[in-house]
Parts: C-alpha cells; structure tokens; sequence
C-alpha cells in the first residue's frame, strides 16, 4: 500500500528502481563468467597486477617443483654398461654384473685406480649438476613465493 504522504508519481518511480535494482542483482548472480566462476582462489585477488602475479607464482612454483624432481631423479647409464663392465668395479650398475668370487680375484689383480678416477669424475659431475638444480629450484621457489605474497598485498 502507498503511502499517502508521498505523491503517487514518487511512489511509482522508486518502486520501478527498487524493482530494476533486484533485476540487476538476480541478473549478476546468474550470468556466464566462463569456467572458473566458482573456483575458489587461494587468496582474494581482484586487481590485474594481482592477478597476474598470482599466475606467475603459480608457474614458477611449477618450474621449481619439476627441477626438484630432476634433482632426485636417477640417471642410469643401460647402454654402455653391459659393454664396459669388465673394466669397472666401482659404479654400482657395472657391480650388479659381476659375480662375487670374480669380482674378489679382479681386486685382487687389478690396480682400481682408473677405475676409481673415473667414477669419482662422474659422481662429482652428478653431484654438480644436482648442486645447481637444487640452487636454481630455491631460487624460483623463492621468487615465486615472493610473487605469491605481493599478489595477496596487491589485492
């Protein structure tokens, strides 16, 4: 019922807007915003900047856990093992081919100086290239967490 101290005119007006503002709202609530309209982001980013710092956490926290996993990941050698192994007694590959006994009287005839040289060349080689992989993956790691924390300040 109207009031009647405001005139009819009035009345019809702000019942129209009152009216257009609930179309507006229940219209906003139900429109397409694509795929992603309900996935929670893990922090309330609604600026730009902000958006594409939190994007750029993301690939770089990405690329830092794959080097980790580089770091860990055992580099086997299958193709020259089989051929070399009567040379080499110190790489754990080329051992699982001997036999216990000949690999005693090997050792006991053979000078395992070349053969040592040789694997702690290649373990420090190994050693090397996991040292720079795990400093490289803490470095991206780093800077992504750093991304992560402007995007939530950016907002």
């Amino acid at each position: 019922m109207a009031d009647p101290r405001v005139p009819r005119r009035l009345d019809q007006q702000s019942g129209q807007q009152g009216r257009l503002r609930a179309e507006h709202r229940v219209g906003d609530a139900g429109r397409d915003r694509g795929p992603f309209q309900r996935l929670p982001l893990p922090l309330d980013v609604s600026t730009t900047p902000g958006i594409w710092l939190l994007r750029t956490a993301m690939v770089l926290l990405a690329a830092a856990a794959l080097l980790s996993i580089g770091v860990v990941t055992p580099r086997m050698r299958d193709g020259g093992v089989r051929q070399d192994w009567p040379d080499n007694f110190t790489y754990f590959g080329h051992l699982r081919l001997w036999e216990p006994d000949a690999l005693a009287a090997r050792l006991r005839g053979a000078d395992p100086l070349t053969s040592l040289s040789r694997q702690i060349v290649a373990m420090s080689q190994i050693a090397w290239r996991k040292y720079v992989l795990v400093r490289l993956s803490l470095l991206i790691a780093a800077i992504g967490a750093a991304c992560t924390v402007l995007a939530g300040l950016l907002g």
